[in-house]
């Protein structure tokens, strides 16, 4: 028994590093297709860390438009990557 819940942890483990990497592969895709501008602002944001308003120095922007571009940005990649999840929860389910 113990062998086999072992053996069902070692494959949900090997799931979740495959679905983590695919994850990671779609929300890169979903990054790349964003506008210039906002892919920048997402990117200095989400991925380096930067305050709305360090960004709006270094860019020479508003935080408004920082604002603007962050939440483009999430709404893009949300839809580009909400089939992915539904279909990771539905194999889940299974």
């Amino acid at each position: 028994e113990i062998h086999r819940l072992l053996g069902e942890l070692a494959d949900r483990g090997a799931a979740i590093v495959l679905i983590s990497s695919d994850l990671n592969e779609v929300l890169e895709a979903a990054v790349s297709r964003l506008p210039e501008k906002s892919r920048k602002v997402f990117r200095l944001s989400r991925l380096e860390g930067r305050s709305n308003s360090e960004i709006a120095n270094l860019l020479k922007v508003s935080e408004k438009a920082i604002e603007y571009h962050l939440t483009k940005s999430l709404r893009q990649i949300r839809l580009h990557i909400k089939d992915f999840i539904a279909i990771i929860l539905v194999s889940q389910l299974i």
